[in-house]
C-alpha cells in the first residue's frame, strides 16, 4: 500500500468519501451515545472505499486488490476474511461464488497465486498471530477463533507457517516474524 492515496473530486467514489468523512466529523463533534462505535464503523467504510479507488486507479495493482474486484471470487474472499473460523472447504466456497470447484480453484489461483485453502490458512495464521500478540486468550480459544478443532492442529499449522510454536511467539513477543507467504 502507498503511504497516502489522493482522491480527486471527479473520481468515481469521491462523493461517497466526502459524505462519509463529513459524517465522521459530525459524530466526533456531537459526541452522542454510540458516536465512538459509529466513527469506527464509518472509518472502516472509508478505508474500504479508499482501497477500492486505489485498486481501480493503478494499472498494475497487487493481486489481492485485483481479486477483490473479480466478481467471480470476491464473495469467497469476503467470506474467508469475515469468518476465518468457519469450516470452509472448496465445495462451500465454490458454491458461494456460483462456480464449479475446478473453475473456482483455477480462477482463485490465477487471481491470488495460492489455492483457496492455502489462502484460508494464511488468513487464519495472520489472525492467530495478532491474537497471540495482542490478547491474553488461551491457545485453545485462539485455535477455535481461527477455525481449528484442536490446539494441537493449530500449533502444527502455526509452526509450519512461522517456524515457531504459538507459545514461543507469545513468550518472546519481541520476535519479528513474518509469514513465509
Amino acid at each position: 500500500m502507498p503511504e497516502y492515496i489522493i482522491v480527486k473530486g471527479n473520481e468515481k467514489g469521491a462523493v461517497e468519501i466526502r459524505h462519509i468523512a463529513f459524517q465522521i466529523g459530525v459524530e466526533l463533534l456531537n459526541n452522542q451515545p454510540g458516536s465512538n462505535a459509529l466513527v469506527h464503523k464509518l472509518g472502516e467504510v472509508l478505508f474500504i472505499l479508499m482501497i477500492r479507488i486505489y485498486s481501480n486507479s493503478i494499472k498494475d495493482s497487487p493481486k489481492f486488490l485485483k481479486a477483490l474486484n473479480d466478481t467471480r471470487i470476491a464473495k469467497a474472499l469476503s467470506a474467508i476474511h469475515s469468518n476465518p473460523e468457519s469450516q470452509w472447504n472448496l465445495e462451500a466456497l465454490a458454491k458461494l461464488c456460483g462456480l464449479s470447484r475446478t473453475s473456482f480453484v483455477n480462477i482463485f489461483f490465477e487471481a491470488i497465486g495460492k489455492t483457496p485453502i492455502q489462502y484460508l490458512t494464511c488468513v487464519r495464521m495472520i489472525t492467530a498471530k495478532e491474537l497471540l500478540l495482542n490478547t491474553s486468550l488461551s491457545l485453545v480459544d485462539i485455535s477455535e477463533k481461527v477455525g481449528y478443532s484442536s490446539d494441537a492442529a493449530f500449533s502444527r499449522a502455526f509452526k509450519k507457517e512461522y517456524k515457531l510454536n504459538p507459545s514461543e511467539l507469545r513468550n518472546n513477543s519481541s520476535l519479528n516474524i513474518n509469514s513465509k507467504t
